[in-house]
Parts: C-alpha cells; sequence; structure tokens
C-alpha cells in the first residue's frame, strides 16, 4: 500500500501542477499585439479538441491521486488505464529533433518524470505480489492496452517521419535532379504528343479537357514512358488550351513532390 500513497501523491502533484499552469496561462493577460489570424473550420476544431484532450488529462491525473488517497474503488483500475495512456503519450512526445539546438538527449530528459511516472504506475499494477486487487484477466487488459498504445504512438512516428521535408543535402540533391529533368524536356515532342493528342479526341467526338498530364500522353502512347519517368512522382501537365505564346499563361506546369512548382512558356 506504500506504493500506492506515493504515486497518490505524485499523480496529484503532477495534475495539480499543470492544471495550476493552465488556469494562469488562461487568466494572464497576453503581452503580444492582438493579431487578426483566420483559421479553417477543421484547424478550429482540431485546436478545441487538442486543448480539451490536454486539460482533461491533467484533470484526471489530479482526480487519480485523491482517488489514490483516499483509497476509492476504482483508484487502482484508474492507475493502471492512466499508466497505460501516459506510457504512449510519452513516446508519441519522444520524437528526434528537427530543429537546433534542442537535442535527443534534452528531448528525453525533459520527459523523464512522465515515464517516470507511467513506467512505475504500471509495474505496481502488472507485478504480481504487488498488493493491487485487481484480477489478473484485468492486468492483461492493461498491459495489453499498453503495448497497443506504445505500437500506435510508434507508428504515427514511422508516418510522420516519411512525409518530413528534406534537409540539406538532400533537399540540394532534389533540386539538382530538378533542374536535370525540367532542362531535358523535349519541348518540340511534347508540343506534337498534344497536338496528337487534341487531334485524336476530335476525331473521336470526345471532350477535349483543358491540360493533360504527361502520365496519360504516355499511357495512351503519344510519349515515349522513358520521357516521363523523371516525372512520375509529380503533377506534370499540358496546357491544350494555349495554342500561341503567352508569357502569362504557363504551357507546361510541374508541381514537384515537395511543394516547388516549375512553368514553361510556348
Amino acid at each position: 500500500m506504500l506504493h500506492l500513497k506515493i504515486l497518490g501523491w505524485l499523480w496529484l502533484i503532477f495534475g495539480f501542477f499543470w492544471c495550476v499552469l493552465i488556469a494562469v496561462a488562461l487568466i494572464t493577460p497576453s503581452g503580444e499585439v492582438d493579431q487578426e489570424v483566420v483559421m479553417t473550420s477543421w484547424a478550429w476544431w482540431t485546436n478545441l479538441i487538442a486543448s480539451t484532450l490536454e486539460v482533461a488529462f491533467f484533470v484526471a491525473s489530479a482526480v487519480l491521486g485523491v482517488a489514490l488517497l483516499r483509497r476509492w474503488r476504482w483508484a487502482q483500475a484508474g492507475l493502471g488505464i492512466l499508466g497505460g495512456l501516459t506510457l504512449a503519450l510519452w513516446v508519441l512526445l519522444v520524437t528526434p529533433p528537427r530543429f537546433p539546438p534542442e537535442t535527443f538527449a534534452g528531448n528525453l530528459l525533459h520527459l523523464g518524470p512522465l515515464f517516470v511516472l507511467a513506467a512505475y504506475s504500471l509495474v505496481v499494477v502488472l507485478v504480481p505480489g504487488s498488493h493491487v486487487d485487481l484480477s489478473s484477466r484485468f492486468r492483461i487488459l492493461i498491459a495489453a492496452g499498453s503495448v497497443f498504445g506504445v505500437l500506435l504512438a510508434v507508428g504515427f512516428h514511422l508516418v510522420d517521419v516519411r512525409n518530413l521535408p528534406p534537409t540539406g543535402a538532400d533537399l540540394q540533391a532534389q533540386i539538382d535532379a530538378q533542374m536535370r529533368a525540367s532542362t531535358n524536356l523535349h519541348f518540340d515532342r511534347i508540343r506534337s504528343a498534344a497536338e496528337t493528342f487534341v487531334r485524336d479526341r476530335k476525331a473521336q467526338s470526345l471532350t477535349v479537357p483543358v491540360v493533360v498530364s504527361f502520365n496519360e500522353l504516355a499511357s495512351r502512347g503519344y510519349l515515349p514512358l522513358s520521357e516521363v519517368e523523371p516525372f512520375s512522382n509529380t503533377d506534370a501537365t499540358v496546357s491544350l488550351k494555349v495554342t500561341q505564346p503567352d508569357p502569362k499563361v504557363p504551357w507546361i506546369r510541374i508541381r514537384w513532390k515537395g511543394g516547388a512548382e516549375s512553368q514553361s512558356h510556348m
């Protein structure tokens, strides 16, 4: 029972401390100049849900601390559930730094107390002989839920890392590859392919689209696959409405994977 009492004080201090910080932040007026910020409805709802969950987590932590100190019946089960949730949250928050001077060791150090609290709670709940009045089935459910939460957080990191924009040498290599691909474009061949595509569509009494992609021209045999291979992961299109040189209207538009865009005029 000593461990449960210690955990009760730890959860109470943890939750109460962050609840006080949030209350002070809401009450204290900001010294920054007010600026009008336009947010989409999706961003507004996402921010609202994230803030609500954050406050609910800290309030639940403080309530759990009180429940453990008062020995309420559900306190031990709540300790296991909140401990597993906190461990998954710790894995989600511990990420390799993207911007210096932050370091990975510094990130671990800042989030160390969160990990200690989660691990201590799970050890007390799951280890046999810890004088916790929980059935074996419920302990298995807590352990399985904790593992699932950790794996879910790791999966989120794997997806997030794949979507990170390139930096440094990788970014320069990507720019060089884009420049080479744009320089090696055969404009006469693309123009001929586009004109043939339009002529065939009209001969078949089909609607001529405003633009046609490189991939569609290649798939229909108007361009060789080797010609469009460097643009397989891009949104490369040819305008079919541009019939004469116009500096204001791009003839070829290429949107690269990293967000960059290049245009060519007839």
